[in-house]
């Protein structure tokens, strides 16, 4: 058996409550926008360590469009 991660645990103990419809639909966007987040972040350091550009982007979508 794998042992719960801590994520797990803590999402376990928020099942004692009995939330409203809009409560769940409120926890689901701030786990959204945690997650979101921290995506952000990393991409932000990925891209600042290669030095990627807008004009990256820019040439990277066009490329896909053609």
């Amino acid at each position: 058996h794998t042992p719960l991660t801590n994520v797990q645990v803590e999402i376990l103990k928020l099942y004692a409550f009995d939330l409203s419809e809009p409560e769940l639909l409120d926890l689901k966007h701030a786990l959204a926008r945690h997650f979101a987040k921290r995506l952000t972040t990393r991409v932000d350091a990925i891209w600042q360590e290669k030095g990627y550009t807008a004009n990256d982007m820019t040439r990277w979508l066009n490329e896909e469009n053609h």
